[in-house]
Parts: C-alpha cells; structure tokens; sequence
C-alpha cells in the first residue's frame, strides 16, 4: 500500500533534473544559514542566543551531509580525495579564520590591534589545522569504502 502512494512517477531525465534542484536548493540553504549567522554576528555581537537556532540547523545539516557521503562513498564533484586538496581546503579556511575572526573581534570589543592581529592568527592556524585533519580523515574514510563497494560490486 505504502509503496503505491510513494511510486515514482519520473523518468531518468527528469529524475536527475529533480537531483541537480535539490542539490542547488541545498546549497543555497546551507549558504544562506552561514550569511545568516554572520550577518547576526555583525548586528548583535553580544548575544550569541539569536543565532542558536540557525546554528543547530546549520550543524545537523552538515553533519547529515557528511555521514551520507560517506555511507555512499562520495564526497564531492569537484574535490578530489589527495593531498593537494586537503592543503587546499586547510589554506582556505586558514585565510578566512586570518580575516573573519579579527573583523567579528572588532564589531564586538575594542581593542588594541595587537590583540586581533593574535585573534586571527590564532583561530586561521586552530581552524586550518582542524580543517586538514578532518578532510584528511574523511577522505581516507571514504577511498577506504569506495573500495569496500567497488570490491561489492565486483563479486555480484
């Protein structure tokens, strides 16, 4: 019964047209929560409970992105799993820690320069490093069971 209400009702064209609305649509989501949170940031710097909201949602989405590629094996269209693009994606959010977190720093207290120049070497090495260990770790993670369904595939 469950499975006549649920039948699809699409061809292949037009389910991969369903996929790349529903992907963009993601992507739009996820980027609007963080331009959100941002903007927030910049508005009411001192009361972080505006923003709770936005970033449990935001968390649990990214979380729930992350287990599924890797349940599947994939991770990405544009990224491949090596070296080259961990340092990559690590340098990118390094910058971004070097800028964003001096410049919320100001929005927020006053202080001498000294101390946001600090702030944001700090928080772009802390993200940077943590952002190379956890796209190395989830890369492994995946090459690891892209073999184990490739070898699946294989044996059937």
């Amino acid at each position: 019964m469950v499975e006549k209400l649920f039948k699809k009702t699409v061809d292949e064209r037009q389910e991969l047209e369903l996929m790349k609305v529903e992907r963009s649509t993601f992507y739009f989501i996820v980027y609007t929560l963080c331009a959100f949170v941002f903007i927030q940031q910049f508005v009411n710097p001192h009361d972080m409970r505006l923003i709770a909201g936005e970033c449990v949602v935001l968390l649990a989405t990214l979380v729930f992105y992350v287990v599924n590629c890797i349940r599947r094996g994939v991770w990405d269209y544009k990224n491949n799993l090596n070296m080259k693009s961990y340092i990559r994606q690590s340098l990118l959010t390094f910058i971004c820690g070097l800028v964003l977190a001096p410049l919320m720093l100001h929005f927020g207290f006053h202080a001498p320069f000294r101390y946001y120049l600090i702030a944001g070497v700090g928080t772009g090495i802390s993200v940077g490093v943590v952002t190379f260990l956890l796209s190395f770790t989830i890369g492994s993670i995946i090459k690891r069971r892209q073999k184990e369904l490739q070898d699946k595939y294989d044996d059937e």
